[in-house]
């Protein structure tokens, strides 16, 4: 920073290009006519070598850094509005340390919509706002608090875990939340992790606060976007609703961030800085001494676990908080019948035939989409694999052909064994297509509605559902994992899940948090109708504690179960995960890059697994070679990373670093 009084005459640029060469803050000087305009945040052009770069100031100094020369001044400040505050360039900052990004990638993430190329868009104004205008309350502010309200509005700074109850819709809650904070001059975030969620809570808040709400997701078009971040740097705006990047969102004042179902996976970045937005949000907590406060029905251990330890402040906990459920019942189906030549079991045949005799609404689960979920050499039982990514292959009836639900990789059906080239192939398993078939064949005047990847677009899945039932033409939603988002808005009379053990089968070492919460969420009934949905799960492993503990409903039972698996195995919150890759334009360039990156972090006080083939191809079939990295304190290696990542000059491999990964 300048001495006081002074004006600044050097400044720290961070150019635009995200690679390992540009990887630090370059100094220049800043002329006597632009000692005005240059502040942090600014967009400026600089001489680089023989030609002229785009840039940002991360920083002013009155004196260069020791044994720097050959100072350059800058050639251009464009505009008179910085692109971001000094508040938002500690955040950049600290995702490109904490997630192992270069620092380039980690700015475009506090950038305003359309500007993450950096250089202004063609036929588009400069970057400009309003004067910032002062935070006003609603005419209808609340006086009342009470229960979760008043337990949040407690908390001046740090995090939170709240367990909300179904009788009580979250809405409710956030929009006393959102008065409040206005009432106190202040502005909140609110996150919800997809569109599905985020739409019908954006057009309540809309109409409740006005113009003092704004949206902020990537599926808005981008200058819908940029308009709404306009409105809140200028504090027009001082509710935010959005997806995971509105976490970074320009609150003037801001009072608290919510975070809606923060168990949702969509929470996680998966491209470069992988971050994840409920880490950025407590980090912002602390740097802003604001509060955040996680609500969930069924939080991720790694999230229980806090708040039982104290790290995390436990609103309403007790083993009732998972809310007004329906029955689930288990169909161990190593003693129950299936029904003739079909999917289904006896029992469930029963129960789908009571329910829709009597004209009511079914949701079918079933593991993956497609028709034939596992395929596999009739004589010698060898798995059928993506030759491109490992994937067990899927048989897509609808298109009579096997396809790769990973990569997209297909072929015709006529299949030879890359073990013992026998070309006898068994197609067993159900996915989607084959439990409609099923359905259609069991109850032709039933109407059906498959959802899966193929069949809906994001974010409108709960929407697609209400019009069938509308319109009086289905009876039965049969989908993925995805279609178990339309039993949080709708009742449906019988709930069935196929195969509980396809989740289990993934082998991961967040399986079982998978299922557990699958069958919970599933059995908890939109409109608090207590016992008015029953949930029916087949499955071979009846024993296994994730199966148990979703029976009985018991959220406390589970995670004690599950966190003492966690803390044997070193896995989180015990312990941290990086997963590092390697891609190449050649399988041996990026196996050999990655064995000396292994072979050089043996010393670090961590468990190195790999490498190993990646299942999934990078973009244009680069081959894709993976390290995972496990250990209780792994800040030595991030730094060890980044300074690999930093000093690469091989063009022919790329290092992508992911911290916390999901899988």
């Amino acid at each position: 920073m300048p001495l006081e009084g002074a004006e600044p005459v050097y400044a720290q640029i961070v150019l635009t290009s995200a690679s390992s060469f540009f990887d630090r803050a370059f100094t220049y000087s800043v002329p006597p006519d632009f000692a005005g305009s240059a502040r942090v945040g600014m967009q400026v052009k600089v001489p680089f070598g023989k030609r002229t770069a785009v840039g940002y100031i991360v920083s002013l100094s009155n004196y260069p850094e020791e044994g720097i020369t050959g100072i350059k001044d800058i050639k251009e400040v464009r505009g008179d509005t910085p692109f971001f505050t000094e508040q938002s360039l500690k955040i950049a900052l600290w995702l490109s340390k904490h997630y192992v990004s270069f620092i380039g990638s980690a700015l475009k993430t506090i950038l305003p919509p359309g500007f993450s190329g950096f250089e202004r868009p063609k036929g588009r104004k400069r970057l400009s706002s309003g004067p910032k205008q002062a935070i006003t309350a609603p005419l209808n502010a609340s006086a009342s608090l009470d229960g979760p309200v008043k337990e949040v509005l407690s908390i001046n700074s740090g995090g939170a875990l709240v367990l909300k109850q179904n009788s009580v819709p979250s809405e409710n809650i956030y929009l006393e939340l959102a008065r409040q904070m206005l009432v106190r001059g202040k502005g909140m975030i609110l996150l919800y992790p997809d569109a599905e969620y985020l739409s019908p809570a954006a057009g309540i808040f809309r109409k409740e606060f006005g113009s003092a709400a704004a949206v902020l997701h990537s599926s808005m078009p981008e200058k819908d976007r940029l308009s709404e971040w306009k409105r809140i740097s200028s504090g027009e705006a001082a509710i935010v609703l959005g997806t995971r990047s509105a976490v970074m969102a320009p609150v003037i004042s801001l009072g608290l961030i919510v975070i809606d179902r923060e168990e949702g996976y969509a929470y996680k970045q998966e491209t470069s800085p992988k971050y994840n937005a409920g880490a950025a949000a407590l980090f912002r907590s602390d740097s802003e001494k604001v509060p955040v406060v996680f609500f969930s029905s069924c939080p991720t251990p790694e999230t229980y676990h806090r708040a039982k330890t104290g790290e995390l402040r436990f609103i309403n906990p007790g083993k009732d908080s998972i809310g007004s459920c329906g029955k689930i019942e288990m169909i161990d189906m190593n003693k129950e019948k299936k029904a003739p030549g079909g999917v289904f079991s006896l029992k469930l045949m029963e129960l789908l035939e009571e329910v829709l005799g009597k004209k009511g609404k079914v949701l079918l689960i079933a593991g993956r989409k497609g028709h034939s979920t596992s395929l596999c050499c009739a004589d010698c039982g060898t798995s059928v694999k993506c030759p491109s990514c490992g994937t067990p292959m899927v048989y897509s009836m609808e298109e009579n052909k096997v396809v790769c639900g990973r990569c997209g990789f297909f072929s015709g059906t006529s299949i030879v064994c890359a073990n013992c080239l026998g070309t006898r192939i068994k197609f067993t398993g159900a996915g989607t297509q084959k439990v409609e078939a099923e359905i259609k064949r069991a109850f032709p005047f039933a109407g059906t509605l498959r959802i899966d990847r193929d069949s809906v677009s994001k974010g409108r899945i709960t929407s697609k559902v209400l019009k069938a039932f509308g319109s009086g033409d289905v009876n039965v939603v049969i989908g993925t994992r995805l279609a178990a988002k339309a039993a949080e808005f709708m009742d449906f009379d019988l709930v069935g899940v196929v195969s509980a053990d396809t989740a289990l089968a993934g082998g991961g070492f967040r399986s079982a948090e998978e299922t557990f919460r699958l069958l919970s969420e599933l059995a908890r009934s939109s409109s608090g109708k207590t016992g008015s949905r029953t949930v029916a799960v087949q499955t071979y492993n009846p024993g296994h504690y994730a199966l148990r503990f979703a029976g009985a409903l018991d959220l406390e039972g589970f995670y004690e179960k599950e966190l003492e698996y966690r803390k044997a195995a070193g896995d989180p919150p015990f312990g941290q995960l990086i997963k590092v890759t390697v891609s190449g334009r050649s399988d041996s360039a990026a196996e050999i890059s990655a064995s000396r990156l292994a072979s050089g972090l043996e010393a670090a006080p961590a468990k190195i697994l790999g490498p190993v083939r990646s299942r999934v191809p990078g973009s244009s079939g680069q081959a894709r070679w993976q390290i995972l990295i496990k250990g209780k304190d792994l800040d030595i290696i991030k730094a060890e990373l980044g300074r690999i990542m930093r000093t690469a000059r091989d063009r022919s491999v790329r290092v992508s670093v992911d911290v916390d990964p999901i899988e």
